[in-house]
């Protein structure tokens, strides 16, 4: 019979995320607040979508002050000056929400917070992940690669060839503790307990509406 005490353990970092783009450690010198929101999603499962939603949770009936993704940081990605980021943050006077691509294996934890984790399909992420990813331009992958501080090897360019892709993002990792997901983080899955949220339906409209029911309900507490 599973440890009951043991399933309440809290999660832990076990792993730093350092690549070119990826610094766990920014984490480290944000304040948290008790009635903060991170947006927790592996890649192209849906993050801007629930920034946006999120915000106008938050924002019921008013005008946003700002677009969503500027009010909604990405924390860990290290191409920005950390202060360029901690500064607007900190002079935010409504509930932030912020976002990681972290795994909860690499991501601080608060009990005081709330987080929010959005599945999807494998094969829908991969293809949303093709079409982002052969978009990088040049200078966006010399940003990634010559921006100071940057643990590993550089960002290649995206494979001509789909196939080819295919085979070596569901076969090979980034991160030496993961399985796949090269050249990026391995699409994690969050075990909900706690404060985290996991959200996995399979379409956009059923997203939507668990979302928005999940979601008003447990972000008021």
């Amino acid at each position: 019979m599973p440890d009951a005490a043991a399933d309440r353990q809290l999660p832990v970092i076990k792993h730093l995320y350092q690549n070119y783009s990826l610094d766990s450690l920014r984490w480290n010198f944000v304040t948290l607040r008790d009635d903060d929101i991170v947006i927790a999603t592996s890649g192209k499962t849906g993050t801007t979508w629930t920034q946006g939603i999120v915000a106008n949770l938050i924002f019921l009936g008013r005008d946003l002050p700002a677009a969503p993704l500027a009010m909604s940081p990405w924390l860990d990605l290290r191409v920005i000056p950390l202060e360029l980021v901690l500064t607007p943050l900190e002079r935010q006077t409504h509930r932030r929400f912020i976002k990681t691509h972290l795994p909860l294996d690499g991501l601080r934890y608060d009990q005081r917070v709330k987080y929010l984790y959005v599945g999807r399909d494998t094969r829908d992420v991969f293809m949303s992940l093709w079409n982002h990813y052969r978009s990088f331009t040049e200078a966006a992958l010399t940003e990634f690669n010559t921006t100071p501080g940057r643990v590993g090897p550089e960002l290649p360019p995206c494979p001509n060839d789909i196939h080819e892709y295919w085979r070596t993002w569901i076969t090979r990792a980034w991160f030496a503790w993961e399985n796949e997901g090269y050249p990026f983080c391995s699409p994690c899955i969050m075990r909900s307990r706690g404060g985290i949220i996991v959200i996995c339906p399979t379409s956009c409209s059923c997203i939507t509406r668990t979302f928005w029911r999940i979601s008003r309900r447990k972000l008021s507490g």
